[in-house]
């Protein structure tokens, strides 16, 4: 006789089996709670979940406040009441009140009482504390920015977040840009048509524009100069564009300022060309009437002053021995005056010649040292009371050059040494022929020339301070200096006052090496 008794206990057993075998399969953490608040159930995960020894199958039975203390007065606690009370099932997220874990929790209603399905999600919270602290570090570097920023939607256009300084700049409140479209807020109404879209294409195919000078209206109508970097970025699979903006209008207001300044500089500049110009136009004549004068008055004093000695020369014949010596005196006088003079209209007709390129060099070959000699014996008569030229050379004798030119330096250079000298001075002369070089020199003790004179005693009419009582043009050494140049030299000099000065002339000893 079949025993259905024991045939059913044992299909409840199998049951059993079955169920705590199904539960035990569960990966997530699982506890059965009855209406008593006793532990019918706790699977295996609980203990792995909540990493505690203290929270395994040795629950089962105990009262669950008693067994874990720490669930009274916490979220919780208050769900599985109120999920006992109301039998209706709740889910939420919470950490763990007994260990260092997130989880999932699900409660619902079972028999008299409540099961609970906790699943860890550590993994996914800590995830998410890291993108939440990473959107605030990021927030709080985008807000304190001292660029104006802001990121827009590629596909829509709308604005999805400013900063501070991006409000500040263009005037706007934040809530007035928040999905707001940059066109519709009339940004770019004083840029160039087709402006925005123009930076969008470039965005498109570059992924990025930088440096990129625009113009945008603010919302009080005014017009702010800005450099743009703007950068295409994904986030969530949609395209945005984070664009950064620095204002450079005082900048541009500075560079305006300068061209404004320069151009009135230019302006002046051209009027004060132009008036030079002019001037120096009215200036160039009046030389040219100035030259064309003592040109002219020069070649007409030739004639009377060749007068004036002829005449002399028939007075002093017919004065004969009864000329008294006041009488001789007063002619000497007359001589020396009509050679000054004859010597500065010759002065003046040489410069004249050579401003105007009509001086004529003849080269020629000539013995140096007696073509010098010979001059300087010439010209002791024109020596002051007791003045002595010595004259001394070294090295080659011959040379190809203009004899009458060399000469005519040399003459200035011993004239001025001995009108600078007094009675009773020593005049050095002396020349030196070696390695293809001439050199010159004449050397006085006589006035010398002031240091504060000797930048300027090549200017044209030029006399040193303690010269301007000794009779002379200013025209010696500029006619000395554009004899030296025509000889391809150059003329130097070194002078002390009260000591005495050394000129030195310096030329090639064949006009053929030029």
């Amino acid at each position: 006789m079949i025993n259905l008794k024991n045939i059913n206990g044992k299909m409840v057993m199998d049951e059993r089996e079955q169920l705590k075998s199904l539960l035990e399969s569960i990966t997530d953490a699982f506890i059965i709670i009855d209406g008593n608040w006793r532990l019918q159930y706790v699977n295996r995960n609980v203990e792995q979940i909540f990493r505690d020894s203290r929270y395994s199958k040795s629950l089962i039975g105990k009262v669950l406040w008693e067994a874990v203390p720490e669930l009274v007065g916490t979220k919780p606690g208050a769900v599985y009441r109120s999920v006992m009370q109301s039998r209706q099932p709740e889910v939420f997220e919470s950490k763990s009140v007994v260990a260092d874990v997130w989880v999932e929790v699900r409660v619902f209603p079972h028999n008299d009482g409540i099961a609970v399905l906790y699943r860890d999600i550590t993994g996914k919270m800590r995830d998410h504390e890291e993108l939440k602290k990473s959107e605030e570090r990021f927030s709080k570097i985008f807000q304190s920015n001292a660029a104006a920023q802001a990121i827009t939607n590629f596909a829509t256009g709308k604005i999805i977040e400013v900063n501070k300084r991006f409000c500040e700049l263009l005037g706007f409140e934040r809530s007035e840009l928040i999905d707001k479209t940059i066109d519709g807020l009339g940004i770019y109404d004083f840029a160039p048509p087709g402006e925005h879209s123009k930076i969008l294409r470039m965005i498109s195919e570059n992924g990025k524009v930088g440096q990129y000078e625009i113009v945008y209206r603010t919302k009080q109508g005014e017009a702010v100069f800005l450099l743009l970097f703007a950068e295409l970025i994904e986030l969530h699979g949609e395209n945005f564009i984070i664009s950064s903006l620095i204002d450079v209008t005082e900048k541009r207001k500075v560079q305006e300022e300068l061209i404004r300044l320069n151009d009135l500089l230019e302006e002046r500049v051209r009027g004060k060309t132009l008036e030079l110009t002019n001037s120096l136009e009215r200036e160039k004549a009046v030389n040219d009437l100035k030259s064309q004068f003592v040109s002219t008055a020069s070649h007409e004093f030739r004639t009377p002053l060749a007068t004036i000695l002829s005449s002399l020369a028939l007075l002093e014949k017919y004065a004969g021995e009864d000329c008294g010596e006041k009488m001789i005196k007063h002619f000497k006088r007359i001589r020396t005056s009509v050679d000054n003079l004859t010597e500065i209209l010759n002065d003046f007709l040489s410069l004249e010649k050579m401003e105007k390129g009509k001086t004529v060099v003849s080269n020629e070959l000539f013995n140096l040292e007696d073509v010098i000699a010979m001059f300087t014996e010439e010209y002791r008569p024109n020596l002051k009371q007791g003045q002595t030229i010595i004259f001394t050379h070294e090295g080659e004798k011959e040379i190809f050059q203009d004899r009458k030119i060399v000469i005519n330096a040399l003459s200035n250079l011993i004239s001025n040494a001995c009108k600078y000298s007094g009675e009773g001075a020593v005049i050095s002369v002396s020349s030196k022929v070696s390695g293809g070089l001439v050199k010159l020199q004449v050397t006085d003790c006589g006035l010398g020339i002031p240091e504060n004179d000797q930048k300027h005693i090549f200017t044209l009419f030029y006399r040193a301070h303690n010269a301007e009582t000794i009779q002379g043009t200013g025209l010696g050494l500029i006619i000395v200096k554009r004899y030296m140049e025509l000889l391809g030299g150059n003329v130097t000099f070194r002078s002390r006052e009260n000591e005495g000065s050394k000129f030195t002339l310096a030329f090639p000893s064949s006009a053929r090496l030029f």
